[in-house]
């Protein structure tokens, strides 16, 4: 019964992720947008935490449409563009070819659960909303696994604790899978004790305010707009709302403690 379940998990998750990589248009994606330090704080932290990537083994662990991988590739490292989903995958090797990075990249079909990959293969582990689909003690035995000793993993997970978020979860329930779920802090130490250090740092707090904004103004219906995703879409249109809301984020984010759980994401190092 526990291996039906897990595999039906595990099929509903790759034709989601399907269907949703098909409406992707790959031409309008702007990968410098996904790691802009005011319209995506929390990526842009995230490439800053890896350092220097030049010659590094990067898995970007599921990629999606792949801008991760091609804004690593664009900075030198090797990668390993890494998915559940074969139409993500396809999407992903297309942004390559468009940036022309494809012969920097590697395109592999995996569960992120159990990887193919031999141990020690990494020098770093990168994800961006992956880890939340997952088994968590799974998912980190596989992580620790393929990097090597002092390896460094860096994800972005969306964070439980939000009346906002929460809302428009309930709201949308066609636009994510059923068996996500949430990252609570306890989860990140869940995480974390397999690793040798871990921290969190948040990030998006008044800026999901956008979210209100596209549900009230622009009357964006929340069962078919993936609101995060279209704020990084629009973000040249809202990059000066986001300047500010960025200041005012980082200030009541560091002199303010008991906010950081209202934030969207947080950015999870884990160090080997």
């Amino acid at each position: 019964m526990q291996g039906r379940l897990y595999k039906s998990r595990l099929t509903a998750e790759e034709a989601f992720h399907d269907a949703w990589a098909r409406q992707i248009e790959v031409e309008a994606i702007d990968v410098d947008l996904a790691f802009h330090p005011f319209i995506s704080p929390e990526t842009h932290y995230a490439l800053e935490r890896l350092g220097d990537l030049a010659g590094r083994r990067v898995l970007d662990l599921g990629c999606g449409a792949g801008e991760a991988s091609v804004c690593f590739a664009r900075r030198g490292a090797r990668v390993w563009a890494a998915d559940l989903s074969g139409e993500m995958l396809r999407a992903a090797r297309r942004l390559a070819e468009r940036y022309g990075v494809r012969e920097r990249i590697q395109f592999v079909k995996v569960n992120a659960e159990a990887m193919a990959f031999p141990s020690g293969a990494f020098d770093y582990v990168y994800g961006f909303g992956v880890l939340h689909h997952l088994d968590l003690d799974a998912a980190a035995a596989e992580v620790v696994r393929v990097l090597r000793p002092d390896g460094a993993a860096v994800f972005v997970e969306p964070l439980k604790y939000n009346p906002i978020i929460n809302l428009y979860r309930r709201m949308s329930p066609d636009v994510h899978t059923w068996d996500e779920h949430p990252m609570s802090f306890a989860d990140f130490e869940r995480v974390g004790r397999r690793f040798r250090e871990m921290r969190h740092r948040e990030f998006q707090l008044l800026a999901l305010l956008i979210h209100i904004y596209f549900f009230t103004i622009l009357k964006l219906d929340p069962r078919t707009e993936r609101y995060w995703k279209r704020a990084v879409q629009d973000g040249r249109r809202f990059e000066g709302w986001f300047r500010a809301i960025r200041r005012i984020d980082r200030a009541l984010l560091r002199w303010v403690p008991p906010l950081r759980p209202m934030s969207w994401a947080s950015v999870v190092e884990l160090v080997k």
